[in-house]
């Protein structure tokens, strides 16, 4: 009963030092204004999508490489599109645009290359469209408590699979397998 009750206790510890053992997540925010007739939620949502989009990520992802070449890592698009959130409910012409990074200067590098990438494809059109930068976080977020259960649950079945290998390999060498064999039908 009581090796029961510790074990939320005990997932919750093993999540922590998962999170411990993590590095830290930064993140930096951006305000970005956008023309939209009469604060039309499609037309919102289409300018919200279009801050994913390759149009978008790429020339950001040129633009924080030191030369502003192509990036030499091929997942470099990927991550800095994965490490974005836009949230296009900022207000009535507004959207949102969150990256993470690992340090607080990269996360605003981030935004500000996916903020000026957009201004520069939208060309002639383009007015003052970013209005704010938020100040990146100075210290990571803090991990909800939810969370580090999770990991320890996953850490416990991690541990599970790890710790039933040897059990398996014993049972392998010690079970023949003619024993197993079902018999051919005719």
């Amino acid at each position: 009963m009581t090796l029961i009750g510790l074990a939320p206790l005990t997932a919750w510890l093993i999540g922590s030092g998962i999170v411990l053992a993590a590095p830290p997540v930064y993140q930096s925010s951006a305000m970005i204004r956008v023309e939209v007739p009469d604060g039309n939620p499609a037309a919102l949502r289409r300018e919200a999508a279009k801050l994913k989009s390759d149009s978008i990520v790429k020339p950001a992802t040129r633009a924080l490489t030191p030369d502003g070449r192509a990036p030499k890592d091929p997942m470099a698009e990927y991550a800095l599109w994965t490490s974005l959130t836009v949230t296009e409910q900022a207000g009535p012409n507004l959207i949102k645009v969150a990256a993470r990074g690992s340090d607080p200067g990269e996360a605003r590098r981030k935004v500000l290359a996916v903020a000026q990438a957009y201004e520069q494809s939208l060309g002639e059109a383009a007015q003052q469209r970013l209005i704010y930068v938020d100040p990146p976080e100075a210290s990571p977020a803090r991990v909800a408590d939810d969370t580090r259960m999770m990991l320890g649950v996953a850490g416990f079945a991690v541990l599970g699979l790890l710790l039933s290998i040897p059990l398996l390999r014993h049972l392998e060498q010690t079970m023949p397998l003619r024993s197993l064999a079902l018999p051919l039908p005719n």
